[in-house]
């Protein structure tokens, strides 16, 4: 992890058949990095995943797109995202932020904070 990051919000992804998407969104002035990892529940695995930094200074688009590409490829597997946990805090995108972005997509899912 680059170290020059000012802070990171953890969004915890979960599915109804037990993938999980684990992504960090992190500031490093004046743009937004998104990365994370993916628990393949069929292969019981965990993988790093790369993303598009398709708008950088916007936590929104990139977590959007992000949740609009992993909603995809989980209706291919049949499944869906059921939950976004925010494990610690939420200084990029609040509750109401992410429960609008899923609104946005047809993503029927709870978002719960700590």
């Amino acid at each position: 992890m680059n170290l020059t990051f000012e802070f990171s919000q953890e969004i915890i992804v979960t599915t109804k058949n037990g993938y999980i998407l684990r992504l960090h969104l992190s500031k490093m002035s004046p743009d937004f990095r998104l990365y994370g990892e993916y628990y393949d529940a069929t292969e019981k695995e965990w993988w790093v995943v790369g993303f598009s930094n398709k708008g950088g200074s916007s936590p929104s688009q990139l977590v959007e797109n992000c949740l609009k590409d992993f909603s995809a490829a989980m209706a291919k597997k049949k499944d869906s995202i059921v939950s976004l946990h925010n494990p610690c805090n939420t200084p990029f995108l609040s509750q109401g932020d992410q429960e609008m972005i899923l609104e946005q997509r047809s993503i029927a899912a709870i978002v719960s904070v700590n």
